[in-house]
């Protein structure tokens, strides 16, 4: 019987591993399908079966089987962690970077309790809100299945795949509720993703059950509760799907196919730091500041930086040591900075060549910091 419960569960890893081969998520859709479909089915087998033998050694010794369940996957994690890394250096050949293991403990001790990860009651709770009722208005009726987990996990029969797979991710639950991970504490959905899954396959299997074997009630309780735990996601979808929200203009992207052209690709521009900006999306030039509602979420301080790109704008004092300390080559000015920074157009107009003008779109070129040190190319101009 052993034997047979571990061959159902590699099996059904196994289809796990297929699926996502098909899917393809993490940018593995990039490979070859045969190389993606093996790393996925090694990834798979191999991590389930780490799991399968440390369930199978320490397990026993566990009565309680919520902390059977946390002790299995926090053994488990190191060696699955250095199998994946060595499977995907072996068939994806991504570099072997062994150097990021002290950085990903400095990011998980930098900052501890403070602001870049630290513990925190309810996730996205919001100030003064109960954490159960947040959940109530996010989960709906899926929350009390949510708080039967024990239960309907003892119950069903292959017990092996339920606690393997479907009760570490369910555990993701309670420890994306206590803890962030990221300064932005919406990206704990990353890991809350996982265990909405799991929680979405465990209530399938129970209202399918009372669909068969409760009579009407049954069925009648069992299509409300999907009705009920899919309408506002549906609504969701719909919305999203009529909504139209362009990422740039069409004279926004003529002129980053303008730069493109008229400036070297290692050259460096000062911008404002919209995430749709087209020095950076369309030119694809370097810029000195990038969109602050990114940075921050990796413990990046740019006040600084700010502090410095607001000056230069405005024109101070140590505006052109600033522009030579970045070393600028080329100063940006449109609707976009003018909302983020005071612009003083005349300072820039008096010291730097103008590259370019097109519409509301202003480029000077200061060449690495210097006032005139560089010719403008022949090509460019007011336009």
């Amino acid at each position: 019987m052993r034997w047979r419960r571990v061959s159902l569960e590699l099996l059904l890893l196994a289809c796990v591993g297929l699926i996502l081969g098909v899917l393809g998520p993490y940018r593995t859709g990039e490979a070859p399908t045969l190389l993606r479909t093996v790393y996925w089915l090694l990834a798979a087998l191999g991590s389930g079966s780490i799991g399968i033998a440390v369930d199978s050694v320490v397990g026993p010794r566990i009565r309680l089987f919520w902390v059977r369940v946390s002790v299995v996957a926090l053994v488990m994690t190191p060696p699955v962690t250095l199998y994946v890394y060595g499977l995907n250096a072996w068939l994806l050949d991504l570099p072997r970077r062994w150097w990021l293991l002290p950085q990903l403990a400095w990011q998980l001790s930098h900052s501890y309790g403070e602001s870049f990860s630290h513990w925190q009651l309810g996730w996205m709770t919001a100030r003064g809100e109960s954490p159960i009722a947040f959940w109530v208005r996010n989960l709906g009726v899926l929350l009390p299945i949510l708080a039967a987990a024990p239960w309907w996990l003892r119950r069903w029969p292959a017990r092996g795949f339920t606690l393997h797979l479907l009760a570490p991710c369910l555990a993701l639950f309670a420890i994306a509720n206590v803890y962030l991970f990221q300064p932005h504490a919406y990206d704990n959905l990353k890991l809350l993703f996982y265990a909405y899954l799991a929680l979405a396959l465990g209530a399938a299997r129970l209202l399918a059950g009372w669909w068969r074997r409760r009579g009407w009630a049954g069925r009648v309780t069992a299509a409300a509760c999907v009705l009920l735990a899919t309408a506002s996601g549906g609504v969701s979808v719909l919305r999203e799907s009529i909504l139209h929200w362009p990422l740039l203009d069409g004279d926004e992207v003529a002129i980053g196919m303008e730069l493109r052209r008229l400036t070297p690709p290692d050259a460096r521009f000062l911008t404002a730091d919209n995430h749709d900006h087209p020095v950076p999306i369309v030119a694809g030039r370097r810029i000195v500041l990038g969109y602050r509602g990114w940075l921050w979420t990796y413990g990046l301080h740019v006040a600084p930086v700010l502090a410095d790109v607001q000056t230069i704008y405005a024109g101070g004092e140590a505006a052109p040591l600033l522009l030579r300390s970045y070393e600028v080559d080329y100063v940006f000015i449109g609707p976009g900075e003018r909302r983020a920074f005071p612009v003083n157009d005349a300072f820039f107009a008096i010291r730097y060549p103008l590259l370019l003008e097109r519409g509301p779109f202003l480029v000077y070129g200061t060449y690495g910091g210097g006032a005139g040190g560089a010719k403008v190319p022949a090509s460019a101009g007011s336009q």
